[in-house]
């Protein structure tokens, strides 16, 4: 993964986009086009190899123009291990669903087959679910293997930020009494359009 230099250092944008019948990722040129990473010679496919190849990556994100100029753009959190969230931490989120604040965190999952892309059609199944609902969050891209970290130096281990979208079943919710299975239906994810690095 980048070190503690790089990911302080990183200030790009990065997107994963359709090619033909792939895709790539790719970094913002100042005249808000793409430069694939293969121009600088990374080979990387998922965003655990994204993260893990800042240097080379930020030598593109210098370049006046790019190669593609309007792509479609499809979710850039490919090969993500896990997806984490934080219960009820919006005060106004939680008065409208008429729930009061916890004291400690609400820690709960998305499931990974939820992740979806930024302008992906979200699936939702009447058999399922009769109230779906949107939940405009910020999601952060974690850069490096983390367990048991400070509050005092977790930031450093953000590498970036990105748009997402906590679909929620809201009656399978109330059934249910926790939220992966309300929350963690296929689509109910989407994530993008790209990631913006932490210090930008």
């Amino acid at each position: 993964a980048a070190s503690d230099g790089d990911m302080e250092n990183c200030s790009m944008k990065i997107a994963r986009m359709q090619v033909g019948t792939g895709s790539t990722y790719a970094v913002s040129a100042s005249d808000g086009s793409w430069t694939p990473v293969s121009e600088a010679g990374v080979g990387a496919t998922t965003l655990p190899e994204i993260t893990a190849q800042y240097a080379a990556l930020a030598a593109l994100a210098g370049r006046a123009t790019g190669s593609i100029k309007e792509p479609k753009l499809l979710h850039p959190a490919l090969g993500t291990g896990k997806i984490l969230a934080i219960g009820r931490n919006y005060a106004a989120h939680a008065s409208e669903l008429g729930n009061a604040r916890p004291a400690a965190p609400m820690i709960f999952s998305k499931f990974t087959s939820s992740i979806n892309d930024p302008f992906g059609v979200i699936e939702v199944n009447s058999r399922l679910t009769k109230q779906s609902d949107y939940e405009s969050e910020l999601a952060l891209v974690i850069g490096r293997k983390a367990k048991l970290v400070s509050p005092t130096v977790a930031m450093q281990y953000v590498f970036g930020y990105a748009v997402a979208n906590d679909v929620s079943a809201r009656d399978a919710q109330d059934a249910d009494g926790q939220f992966d299975r309300s929350k963690g239906f296929d689509t109910f994810c989407p994530i993008g359009p790209w990631i913006t690095t932490a210090d930008e």
